[in-house]
Formats: C-alpha cells, sequence, structure tokens
C-alpha cells in the first residue's frame, strides 16, 4: 500500500508490470516448499537436492532466454520453473509413495477451480472501483474484492463439497 503520495510514475508501473507473473510463481512455489519436505522428512535429501539444482539450472536459462523480452516477461521463468518442479516432485513421490493421488488430485482441483473463479470475480469487482494511489483506496479494494472474492470461495467450496468447508460450516453453526 502506497502510504506516501511520493511515488511517481516510473517506479510505481514497472511495478505494477512484475504482479502478474509473481502472482502466478506464489503458488507453485508454496507447494514446492511443502513437497519438498516429504522428501526431507522420508530422509530422501538427495531426490530434492537434484530436483533444485536442475530446476535451478533451469530458471537461470529461462531467465536469459526472457530476458529480452524485457523485465515483466522475463519474471515468468520463475513461475514457470515452479510449476515443472511441482510436477517433477508430484511425479516422483508418486513412484515413491503409496497413496491416494487421485483423491488428492480430485480434491485439489475442486479447490482450484472455486480459487480461480473466486479470483476472476475478485478482480472484476477490484475494475469496479475506481484507482487512486494510497492507502484508502488500496484498503478499499483489498476489503470489497477481496471480502468478496473469499466469500465467493468458501460458497464454491460448499457447492463443490470440500470437506474442510462442511467442518468449517458445522462449527459456525453450533454457536
Amino acid at each position: 500500500i502506497e502510504l506516501s503520495g511520493k511515488i511517481t510514475d516510473d517506479k510505481y508501473l514497472p511495478t505494477l508490470a512484475f504482479m502478474p507473473s509473481f502472482a502466478l510463481a506464489i503458488a507453485p512455489w508454496g507447494l514446492v516448499q511443502l513437497l519438498t519436505r516429504a522428501f526431507y522428512a522420508r530422509e530422501r535429501t538427495r531426490d530434492a537436492v537434484v530436483i533444485s539444482v536442475v530446476a535451478f539450472a533451469m530458471n537461470t536459462l529461462l531467465y536469459i532466454l526472457l530476458a529480452p523480452l524485457g523485465f515483466a516477461i522475463m519474471n515468468y521463468a520463475t513461475a514457470i520453473t515452479g510449476w515443472v518442479m511441482v510436477g517433477v516432485y508430484v511425479a516422483v513421490l508418486v513412484k515413491q509413495i503409496d497413496f491416494n493421488w487421485k483423491k488428492l488430485v480430485g480434491h485439489s482441483l475442486k479447490v482450484a477451480l472455486a480459487a480461480v473463479i473466486a479470483a476472476f470475480v475478485a478482480s472484476f469487482i477490484s475494475s469496479l472501483i475506481p484507482l487512486s494511489r494510497g492507502a484508502i483506496n488500496g484498503i478499499l479494494h483489498l476489503v470489497v474484492a477481496g471480502g468478496l472474492g473469499m466469500v465467493i470461495y468458501i460458497v464454491l467450496c460448499s457447492v463443490l463439497k470440500v470437506q474442510e468447508v462442511a467442518g468449517l460450516r458445522r462449527r459456525f453453526l453450533k454457536r
């Protein structure tokens, strides 16, 4: 949130251009952190390190290849590498662990569908609110668009029968 009112467009706009690539990289790198722990907990550190080193090389190569397209495009390398790492980690874990992966994937797809729809709706709602700099406008976007997005996400998860939402609903209805 911009509080001082002193940030000029030459600093503000490049940061804004970077945000889509940053947003696409958050989920896979969060999953990478989670999946890495599955290797360390099972004392399969070599597997995790090899995958990480190859991913580092891939990320570096993608940065070099995408750099001529500009700063904002170059940062998609991190998102691409993150999703590839998630795929590799999951593929290796599927071979190593006896686990109900179909149930996990089905559950994850429900959650992802609800999240994507809620994000688009929140983005649309945010686009209806006039943009201006400053903390008040940033908080307004966060509370209105983010709050409605969260409500839509919870409703969609409930409609899709995501187990955690049913438990949450029971907890609040008891009171």
